[in-house]
Protein backbone atom coordinates (compact mmCIF):
# COMPACT_ATOMS: atom_id res chain seq x y z
CA UNK A 1 0.00 0.00 0.00
CA UNK A 2 1.11 3.35 -0.99
CA UNK A 3 2.10 5.99 1.71
CA UNK A 4 -0.31 8.24 -0.29
CA UNK A 5 -3.18 5.54 0.71
CA UNK A 6 -2.37 4.84 4.57
CA UNK A 7 -2.56 8.34 5.15
CA UNK A 8 -5.88 8.79 3.70
CA UNK A 9 -7.32 5.58 5.64
CA UNK A 10 -5.76 7.12 8.53
CA UNK A 11 -7.75 10.68 7.66
CA UNK A 12 -11.02 8.33 7.05
CA UNK A 13 -10.87 6.60 9.74
CA UNK A 14 -10.06 9.78 12.11
CA UNK A 15 -13.21 11.58 10.91
CA UNK A 16 -15.58 8.56 11.33
CA UNK A 17 -14.52 8.18 14.81
CA UNK A 18 -14.88 12.00 15.58
CA UNK A 19 -18.22 11.56 14.38
CA UNK A 20 -19.16 9.00 16.90
CA UNK A 21 -18.72 6.14 14.53
CA UNK A 22 -17.51 2.39 15.59
CA UNK A 23 -14.64 1.14 12.41
CA UNK A 24 -12.71 -1.54 13.81
CA UNK A 25 -13.62 -4.61 12.16
CA UNK A 26 -11.36 -7.88 11.51
CA UNK A 27 -8.99 -5.99 8.90
CA UNK A 28 -8.92 -2.43 10.79
CA UNK A 29 -7.87 -2.44 14.34
CA UNK A 30 -6.81 1.13 16.67
CA UNK A 31 -4.64 1.05 19.98
CA UNK A 32 -3.41 4.59 21.93
CA UNK A 33 0.47 3.17 21.97
CA UNK A 34 2.62 0.16 20.49
CA UNK A 35 2.39 -2.99 22.49
CA UNK A 36 5.75 -3.80 24.85
CA UNK A 37 7.98 -4.93 22.70
CA UNK A 38 10.31 -6.07 25.27
CA UNK A 39 8.61 -8.90 27.40
CA UNK A 40 5.24 -8.92 25.38
CA UNK A 41 6.24 -9.30 22.07
CA UNK A 42 3.71 -12.27 21.48
CA UNK A 43 0.64 -9.81 21.92
CA UNK A 44 2.26 -8.07 19.14
CA UNK A 45 2.19 -11.13 17.03
CA UNK A 46 -1.00 -12.36 17.91
CA UNK A 47 -2.75 -8.90 16.60
CA UNK A 48 -0.49 -8.89 13.55
CA UNK A 49 -1.31 -12.32 12.51
CA UNK A 50 -5.50 -12.08 13.74
CA UNK A 51 -5.63 -9.18 10.88
CA UNK A 52 -3.30 -10.89 8.07
CA UNK A 53 -5.41 -14.14 8.85
CA UNK A 54 -8.81 -12.66 8.45
CA UNK A 55 -10.86 -13.41 5.27
CA UNK A 56 -11.34 -10.48 2.82
CA UNK A 57 -9.23 -9.49 -0.02
CA UNK A 58 -8.88 -5.56 1.79
CA UNK A 59 -4.98 -4.81 3.52
CA UNK A 60 -5.20 -4.66 7.16
CA UNK A 61 -4.58 -1.69 9.56
CA UNK A 62 -3.53 -1.22 12.89
CA UNK A 63 -3.44 2.66 13.87
CA UNK A 64 -1.25 3.34 16.91
CA UNK A 65 -1.71 6.61 18.44
CA UNK A 66 -5.76 7.00 17.97
CA UNK A 67 -8.68 5.55 20.35
CA UNK A 68 -12.30 4.88 19.60
CA UNK A 69 -13.38 8.14 20.39
CA UNK A 70 -10.75 10.17 17.98
CA UNK A 71 -8.33 11.36 20.62
CA UNK A 72 -5.03 11.33 19.26
CA UNK A 73 -2.11 10.29 21.33
CA UNK A 74 2.13 10.39 20.65
CA UNK A 75 2.87 6.68 19.06
CA UNK A 76 5.66 6.91 17.10
CA UNK A 77 8.44 4.63 16.44
CA UNK A 78 10.66 6.64 19.04
CA UNK A 79 8.23 5.53 21.82
CA UNK A 80 8.97 1.82 21.66
CA UNK A 81 12.36 2.80 22.21
CA UNK A 82 13.66 0.39 19.20
CA UNK A 83 13.95 1.23 15.51
CA UNK A 84 11.73 -0.54 12.93
CA UNK A 85 14.37 -3.25 12.17
CA UNK A 86 14.21 -4.45 15.68
CA UNK A 87 10.50 -4.45 15.78
CA UNK A 88 10.69 -6.10 12.39
CA UNK A 89 12.80 -8.36 13.78
CA UNK A 90 10.94 -9.09 16.90
CA UNK A 91 7.97 -9.73 15.00
CA UNK A 92 10.28 -12.48 12.67
CA UNK A 93 11.08 -14.75 15.79
CA UNK A 94 7.21 -15.01 16.68
CA UNK A 95 5.56 -15.50 13.33
CA UNK A 96 6.24 -18.25 11.20
CA UNK A 97 5.75 -17.99 7.84
CA UNK A 98 6.76 -14.76 8.47
CA UNK A 99 4.38 -11.98 7.61
CA UNK A 100 4.83 -8.56 5.78
CA UNK A 101 3.78 -5.50 6.79
CA UNK A 102 4.40 -2.04 6.00
CA UNK A 103 5.38 0.86 8.71
CA UNK A 104 3.88 4.96 7.86
CA UNK A 105 3.88 7.39 10.10
CA UNK A 106 1.76 10.98 9.90
CA UNK A 107 0.76 14.10 12.32
CA UNK A 108 -2.84 14.10 13.93
CA UNK A 109 -3.56 16.96 16.10
CA UNK A 110 0.29 17.78 16.90
CA UNK A 111 0.63 13.88 17.30
CA UNK A 112 2.84 11.02 15.77
CA UNK A 113 0.74 8.34 14.81
CA UNK A 114 1.78 5.24 13.42
CA UNK A 115 0.22 3.01 10.91
CA UNK A 116 0.70 -0.40 10.18
CA UNK A 117 -0.22 -2.00 7.02
CA UNK A 118 -0.70 -5.54 6.60
CA UNK A 119 -1.13 -6.95 3.55
CA UNK A 120 -3.49 -9.32 2.12
CA UNK A 121 -1.34 -12.77 2.15
CA UNK A 122 -1.44 -16.00 0.56
CA UNK A 123 0.52 -17.61 3.10
CA UNK A 124 -2.50 -18.04 5.84
CA UNK A 125 -2.82 -19.09 8.43
CA UNK A 126 0.35 -17.67 10.28
CA UNK A 127 1.25 -19.00 13.28
CA UNK A 128 2.81 -17.48 16.44
CA UNK A 129 5.19 -19.58 17.80
CA UNK A 130 4.00 -18.74 21.58
CA UNK A 131 1.70 -16.65 23.42
CA UNK A 132 1.77 -16.89 27.17
CA UNK A 133 1.60 -20.82 27.98
CA UNK A 134 0.76 -22.18 24.33
CA UNK A 135 2.70 -22.45 21.53
CA UNK A 136 1.61 -22.49 18.19
CA UNK A 137 -1.55 -20.42 18.14
CA UNK A 138 -3.72 -19.40 14.85
CA UNK A 139 -5.37 -16.34 15.43
CA UNK A 140 -8.06 -14.12 13.50
CA UNK A 141 -10.59 -11.35 14.50
CA UNK A 142 -14.73 -12.00 14.59
CA UNK A 143 -15.37 -8.36 13.94
CA UNK A 144 -13.66 -5.98 16.69
CA UNK A 145 -12.42 -9.02 18.60
CA UNK A 146 -9.29 -11.27 18.38
CA UNK A 147 -9.20 -15.40 19.37
CA UNK A 148 -8.45 -18.59 18.39
CA UNK A 149 -9.21 -19.71 14.87
CA UNK A 150 -11.94 -22.37 14.55
CA UNK A 151 -12.60 -25.37 12.47
CA UNK A 152 -14.35 -23.90 9.67
CA UNK A 153 -11.83 -20.62 9.72
CA UNK A 154 -9.09 -23.06 9.45
CA UNK A 155 -10.57 -24.73 6.50
CA UNK A 156 -11.39 -21.28 4.47
CA UNK A 157 -7.73 -20.42 5.31
CA UNK A 158 -5.99 -23.61 4.28
CA UNK A 159 -8.34 -23.53 0.98
CA UNK A 160 -6.88 -20.47 0.03
CA UNK A 161 -3.21 -21.09 1.33
CA UNK A 162 -0.16 -21.67 -1.43
CA UNK A 163 1.61 -24.73 -1.18
CA UNK A 164 4.48 -24.99 1.44
CA UNK A 165 7.92 -26.45 0.23
CA UNK A 166 8.59 -28.64 3.21
CA UNK A 167 5.95 -30.74 5.46
CA UNK A 168 5.02 -29.37 8.72
CA UNK A 169 2.92 -31.02 11.68
CA UNK A 170 1.70 -28.70 14.73
CA UNK A 171 -1.16 -28.61 17.65
CA UNK A 172 -3.85 -26.09 16.75
CA UNK A 173 -5.57 -27.03 20.48
CA UNK A 174 -6.03 -29.57 22.75
CA UNK A 175 -7.78 -30.45 26.00
CA UNK A 176 -6.35 -32.04 28.78
CA UNK A 177 -8.98 -32.30 32.23
CA UNK A 178 -7.55 -33.07 35.41
CA UNK A 179 -7.64 -35.47 37.25
CA UNK A 180 -9.49 -38.33 37.30
CA UNK A 181 -10.78 -37.55 33.83
CA UNK A 182 -8.42 -39.40 31.44
CA UNK A 183 -9.01 -38.36 27.88
CA UNK A 184 -6.89 -36.28 25.93
CA UNK A 185 -7.53 -34.73 22.52
CA UNK A 186 -5.22 -32.76 20.63
CA UNK A 187 -6.10 -31.15 17.11
CA UNK A 188 -2.92 -31.46 15.04
CA UNK A 189 -2.66 -30.18 11.47
CA UNK A 190 -0.31 -32.02 9.12
CA UNK A 191 0.56 -29.40 5.65
CA UNK A 192 2.52 -32.39 3.64
CA UNK A 193 4.58 -29.85 0.84
CA UNK A 194 5.66 -30.58 -2.41
CA UNK A 195 6.32 -34.53 -1.78
CA UNK A 196 4.19 -36.69 -0.45
CA UNK A 197 4.84 -37.66 3.17
CA UNK A 198 4.23 -41.77 3.79
CA UNK A 199 3.82 -41.82 8.23
CA UNK A 200 4.66 -45.40 9.00
CA UNK A 201 3.04 -44.49 12.77
CA UNK A 202 1.90 -41.73 15.48
CA UNK A 203 2.81 -41.35 18.93
CA UNK A 204 2.16 -38.90 21.85
CA UNK A 205 3.77 -38.84 24.64
CA UNK A 206 3.84 -36.09 27.74
CA UNK A 207 7.07 -34.94 29.12
CA UNK A 208 7.75 -34.55 32.84
CA UNK A 209 9.61 -31.79 34.56
CA UNK A 210 13.10 -33.90 34.68
CA UNK A 211 12.89 -34.89 30.70
CA UNK A 212 11.34 -38.06 31.74
CA UNK A 213 8.14 -39.62 29.23
CA UNK A 214 5.12 -41.23 29.50
CA UNK A 215 3.24 -42.65 26.42
CA UNK A 216 -0.01 -41.62 26.04
CA UNK A 217 -1.79 -44.71 24.21
CA UNK A 218 -3.97 -43.35 20.85
CA UNK A 219 -7.41 -45.13 20.73
CA UNK A 220 -9.00 -42.77 18.25
CA UNK A 221 -8.05 -41.15 15.20
CA UNK A 222 -10.80 -38.69 13.33
CA UNK A 223 -9.37 -37.82 10.26
CA UNK A 224 -9.78 -34.54 7.77
CA UNK A 225 -11.51 -36.41 5.07
CA UNK A 226 -11.91 -40.09 6.76
CA UNK A 227 -14.97 -41.44 8.85
CA UNK A 228 -13.84 -41.63 12.87
CA UNK A 229 -11.31 -44.46 12.70
CA UNK A 230 -11.59 -45.79 16.55
CA UNK A 231 -8.05 -47.73 15.68
CA UNK A 232 -5.24 -46.00 14.73
CA UNK A 233 -3.88 -49.06 12.47
CA UNK A 234 -6.77 -48.36 10.37
CA UNK A 235 -4.78 -44.85 9.24
CA UNK A 236 -0.97 -46.07 9.89
CA UNK A 237 0.64 -46.57 7.26
CA UNK A 238 -0.63 -44.08 5.31
CA UNK A 239 0.35 -41.66 2.05
CA UNK A 240 -0.66 -38.49 1.87
CA UNK A 241 -0.59 -36.64 -1.42
CA UNK A 242 1.55 -33.27 -2.37
CA UNK A 243 -0.05 -29.93 -1.08
CA UNK A 244 -2.64 -31.39 1.09
CA UNK A 245 -3.78 -30.26 4.55
CA UNK A 246 -4.74 -33.12 6.85
CA UNK A 247 -6.06 -31.76 10.21
CA UNK A 248 -7.09 -34.87 12.56
CA UNK A 249 -7.40 -35.65 16.20
CA UNK A 250 -5.77 -37.76 18.50
CA UNK A 251 -7.98 -38.87 21.46
CA UNK A 252 -5.83 -40.81 24.02
CA UNK A 253 -5.59 -41.68 27.65
CA UNK A 254 -3.74 -40.70 30.28
CA UNK A 255 -2.95 -42.95 33.24
CA UNK A 256 -3.60 -40.30 35.97
CA UNK A 257 -2.42 -43.04 38.73
CA UNK A 258 0.45 -43.64 37.54
CA UNK A 259 1.51 -39.44 36.66
CA UNK A 260 5.09 -38.98 37.68
CA UNK A 261 6.21 -39.77 41.29
CA UNK A 262 2.27 -39.46 42.03
CA UNK A 263 1.50 -35.96 41.23
CA UNK A 264 -2.13 -35.44 39.78
CA UNK A 265 -1.67 -31.95 38.64
CA UNK A 266 0.08 -31.57 34.95
CA UNK A 267 1.91 -28.03 35.62
CA UNK A 268 4.80 -27.63 33.69
CA UNK A 269 4.30 -31.13 31.91
CA UNK A 270 4.50 -30.96 27.64
CA UNK A 271 2.80 -32.75 25.40
CA UNK A 272 4.79 -34.07 22.14
CA UNK A 273 3.31 -35.44 19.09
CA UNK A 274 5.55 -37.63 16.39
CA UNK A 275 4.83 -38.77 12.86
CA UNK A 276 7.29 -41.95 11.67
CA UNK A 277 8.21 -41.38 7.90
CA UNK A 278 9.22 -43.94 6.24
CA UNK A 279 11.33 -41.71 4.09
CA UNK A 280 12.95 -38.58 5.87
CA UNK A 281 13.20 -37.53 9.86
CA UNK A 282 9.79 -37.66 11.82
CA UNK A 283 7.35 -34.74 12.12
CA UNK A 284 7.38 -33.49 15.66
CA UNK A 285 5.83 -30.76 17.87
CA UNK A 286 4.67 -30.15 21.19
CA UNK A 287 3.22 -27.56 23.14
CA UNK A 288 3.80 -26.71 27.00
CA UNK A 289 1.59 -27.29 30.05
CA UNK A 290 0.70 -25.00 32.99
Amino acid sequence: MKREQAEQILLSTYDAVKSGLSVEGPKLDLKRQWWKLRGDEDEFAKDLCAIANSPGNADGVIILGLDKSGQAYDAGVETTGLDEADIQSKANAFIEPRLRWELHEFQIEGKRVAVIVIPRSDSRPHVVRRHRDRENCIFIRRGSQTGLAGRRELDEMFGNRSPVAEPKLFIHSFSLPGYPTNTVTLDCILMTGESAVVVSRGSCTIRFRDETEQPIPIIRLYSHDRDVLTDPSDIFPAVFPPNKVIRFELEGGLRWDSLHKGQRSTAGFSLHVSLDRLEGSPLRTSTALK
